[in-house]
């Protein structure tokens, strides 16, 4: 038995924000958005899918859909976050390597001083 799901089920392709205006920020950001289960059953059981069917597509795209899609700006802010740390990082091995060549001038000095 061949089944088609139906054209007319489409998510967005990017997050619904507000915008602030002036501030040119956004006051809400929906990290996730929501899948109308209802009409999806509707629509696949006028499709021709049995009602069981129906409602196990449903909820099995509702679950996947729910919570396991990372959306444009959860990206961002993960990009942001590793950005940050990966310039913690370099700052932390500048210092590094100025101690060590620091403490490698000192050696050599004090050894040209007690080996002259």
């Amino acid at each position: 038995m061949s089944q088609v799901i139906p054209q007319h089920i489409s998510l967005p392709a990017e997050p619904c924000r507000i915008d602030t205006g002036a501030s040119g920020g956004y006051i809400a950001d929906m990290s996730s958005f929501a899948f109308d289960t209802h009409a999806a059953i509707k629509a696949l059981t006028q499709a021709g899918f049995e009602e069981a069917q129906a409602e196990a597509v449903g909820a099995t795209v509702s679950d996947a859909v729910g919570g396991n899609v990372a959306m444009k700006t959860d990206i961002e802010r993960l990009e942001k976050r590793i950005e940050a740390r990966i310039e913690a990082l370099e700052l932390r091995m500048t210092i590094r390597l100025g101690a060590m060549v620091f403490a490698a001038a000192g050696l050599v000095i004090a050894a040209l001083k007690l080996f002259p």
